[in-house]
């Protein structure tokens, strides 16, 4: 290559270093109005319910109090509570509140209300009880009820929610059979001794109150074949005692 060649080279690249300088020089770095957004200082009205920035409206969001998952334990006694009574109660709310998952507490506050003829207190607290399967609790709602709200629907309910925690407690199936019968449902009464007597067969009480049951009913000779069974099944376990209570009476009739 002469030099003639080499001085016309050098001179182009001289050109193009200079326009690339001016260019650079000449042309302004746009705005970016990501950054400005980002950057610009957000005010917020705390008693508005929204606000405009930047063209976002925000919206307040309104902090709603968490409300405990148990009963409330401010409820007002009855003026007849006992001073025995008002300090007994005081005890059970005082370790309530201390730690509220202490559930013999609550089934003794549920007791205190009940004694105090605060029924719907006492159901508040057997519910919640109940609900965290404290043995007991719906049958204690079943009794309330039944006998003294005076709501069947609601006491077969709960009676059923007993039987339904624990089918191999023979008590839950005696207090279904006996209340179906204070409320004249025989066919219902029946069937639960039944399942009870098949679901937990060493409980003889089931088997001479479904004795008991049919020969109120009637069915005298099916009356006499389970008195005879409970008894020999008695006497099998070595309840000698409790074999000749059955027969006698069973031959009383």
């Amino acid at each position: 290559m002469n030099k003639q060649h080499i001085s016309i080279i050098g001179a182009v690249l001289i050109l193009l270093g200079l326009w690339a300088v001016f260019h650079a020089r000449t042309v302004e770095a746009p705005t970016s109005e990501t950054e400005t957004a980002t950057t610009t200082p957000i005010a917020i009205d705390l008693n508005a319910t929204s606000t405009t920035q930047n063209g976002y409206t925000i919206e307040r969001v309104i902090d709603t109090p968490v409300q405990p998952s148990y009963p409330s334990l401010n409820r007002p006694l009855s003026p007849q509570a006992t001073p025995a009574q008002i300090k007994a109660v005081s005890t059970a709310l005082d370790a309530l509140k201390k730690n509220p998952n202490l559930f013999e507490q609550w089934m003794q506050l549920g007791l205190l209300r009940f004694i105090l003829k605060d029924y719907e207190g006492a159901a508040q607290v057997w519910e919640y009880a109940g609900k965290n399967n404290v043995p007991g609790a719906y049958e204690n709602l079943g009794n309330l009820y039944a006998n003294n709200i005076k709501d069947p629907a609601k006491a077969e309910l709960n009676y059923k929610k007993a039987l339904s925690s624990d089918p191999t407690n023979p008590g839950y199936y005696r207090v279904l059979a006996e209340f179906y019968q204070s409320i004249g449902k025989n066919t219902e009464a029946e069937a639960t001794l039944r399942a009870g007597i098949k679901a937990v067969p060493k409980a003889f009480d089931l088997s001479v109150l479904l004795a008991r049951h049919l020969r109120a009913t009637g069915n005298i000779l099916e009356s006499n074949n389970i008195y005879d069974a409970a008894a020999t099944s008695a006497e099998q376990a070595g309840q000698t005692a409790l074999a000749q209570s059955i027969r006698d009476e069973r031959n009383q009739h």
